[in-house]
């Protein structure tokens, strides 16, 4: 070692570390802890999730010179509009909320 890779050394030990870290080989890694995630046991014979894909086909951005315009899209496309929607969609969609129960099983 050096007299500049023991200044180095000794001046900041987090980048001792880091540099402790870089000259592991490829296939370490780092572990705080050696023990497998707890819901992997419990994980086991689950169903795969898949999540519909939800997102509008198009969305655009509509402005209004005055409040009548305002009215006239709300009546033209059949949805109560107010001074809070920021968004809607058409043809109006049924919202479907469902109710989360949880369980303790324990």
């Amino acid at each position: 070692m050096s007299d500049d890779d023991a200044i180095r050394r000794s001046d900041d030990p987090f980048l001792d570390d880091l540099e402790d870290a870089n000259r592991l080989q490829d296939d370490e890694q780092l572990s705080l802890f050696d023990v497998s995630p707890s819901w992997e046991k419990e994980w086991r014979g689950m169903p795969e999730f898949v999540q519909k894909n939800l997102r509008p086909h198009r969305s655009i951005i509509v402005n209004f010179k005055n409040e009548e315009d305002f009215k006239a899209f709300s009546q033209l496309i059949d949805q109560r509009l107010t001074s809070k929607t920021d968004s809607v969609w058409f043809p109006k969609q049924r919202i479907r909320f469902r109710t989360k129960a949880y369980y303790d099983e324990s």
